[in-house]
């Protein structure tokens, strides 16, 4: 009979714990996490500013596309990819990593840089820390160019037991040149500054779990006919039978084309179709795309007579995503996306302000149906 007891008593106390924990989502227990972007100008540029994050703030939650074409005006349409998420077993933190890189160009240019991380008290409870990206920026410093190789990676962390900071990691690939007739002939040097939007996940082992994968696309084009899109379907393997719930995340990407080109559309994004939680499988989606240029181009352009001089080239790419299954034992998931519409008005206005962002308050899509 005693025995009896203690085991209802038992029983009684894990539901109500589990009530507990399901009501007790703290802000830091929220998170949107970015499964990429879509990018599209009316006609072909250099790549002057370009980006695209998601981000939390008081328990709000936000888009950003950022976009500055340099010397002529046009008007950008873009798609922000996220998935938003509630899990008591999560502390999120959000930061970033500044990559600064320059040489010549034409040339393969790499930097990677580091930076420890100061952790809140609550995420040193935590038995592990992983990392993902929330976006990217890549800012024209001296010189805006044609895109030849463009490659970020974001590393996978290391704690510190002595100082409790976290090690995060980023990796910076480049290829840039300009040989067309608005760049300057005498200048063989170029800077930029790429931003890694940074998700952090401080978690125990047996609530979360992160398998990689890498899906890639390879095609060739013509002065005739455009690129269209081509969605790739991939599995990512999980752990069997342990975690209810999942979601995708973003590690790189790589753009890899022959010469270098014109940029008019530059797609990279992940949608997850279906996850099984018996045999721990994602399958997605995951569709890349750059395109110099399209049908129609010079006609429908904001400026048709800068448009003029953009001449097609034949080419191919070579286009990576490393993308990640997010498992949870418990968690909330929504997915969705967010189109955003802006102007620049060229000119060679200074890029760096805030006219190349265009920020979208989108927390009343990030409730749950009860």
């Amino acid at each position: 009979m005693k025995k009896l007891i203690c085991n209802t008593f038992t029983l009684m106390l894990f539901f109500c714990s589990g009530e507990v924990l399901a009501q007790e989502i703290k802000d830091y227990n929220k998170a949107l996490i970015w499964r990429g972007f879509e990018h599209q100008w009316t006609y072909n540029h250099r790549i002057n500013r370009l980006g695209d994050f998601v981000s939390m703030s008081n328990g709000k939650g936000y888009t950003t596309h950022s976009s500055a074409s340099g010397v002529g005006s046009d008007s950008t349409l873009a798609t922000t990819h996220y998935t938003y998420l509630e899990t008591p077993d999560v502390a999120f933190k959000e930061t970033e990593l500044k990559i600064f890189i320059t040489g010549n160009e034409g040339e393969l240019l790499t930097q990677n840089a580091s930076e420890y991380l100061d952790l809140e008290h609550y995420m040193l409870e935590k038995e592990n820390y992983y990392v993902i990206l929330n976006g990217f920026e890549i800012k024209s410093v001296s010189k805006a160019d044609q895109l030849h190789l463009f490659r970020f990676y974001i590393e996978d962390p290391v704690f510190n037991e002595q100082t409790n900071q976290l090690l995060v990691k980023g990796s910076f690939n480049l290829v840039t040149n300009c040989r067309t007739l608005e760049c300057a002939i005498f200048n063989n040097t170029t800077a930029y500054e790429l931003t890694l939007k940074l998700l952090v996940f401080a978690y125990d082992n047996k609530k979360v779990n992160f398998n990689n994968n890498i899906a890639s696309r390879n095609y060739v084009w013509d002065t005739e006919i455009e690129v269209k899109d081509d969605t790739k379907n991939v599995n990512i393997y999980g752990i069997q039978n342990s975690f209810s719930a999942a979601c995708v995340g973003i590690k790189g990407m790589s753009y890899v084309l022959d010469e270098e080109h014109w940029v008019v559309e530059l797609n990279g994004y992940t949608t997850p179709k279906k996850y099984d939680p018996e045999s721990g499988i994602m399958n997605a989606d995951v569709d890349m795309k750059l395109s110099e240029w399209k049908s129609d181009m010079n006609t429908f352009a904001v400026s048709p007579f800068l448009s003029k001089f953009s001449k097609r080239k034949s080419g191919y790419a070579l286009l990576n995503m490393n993308i990640v299954n997010i498992q949870f034992s418990n968690a909330s998931i929504i997915h969705g996306k967010q189109i955003s519409r802006s102007f620049w008005i060229g000119k060679n206005k200074d890029s760096g302000g805030d006219d190349s962002y265009n920020e979208i308050d989108i927390s009343r899509k990030l409730k749950f149906n009860n």
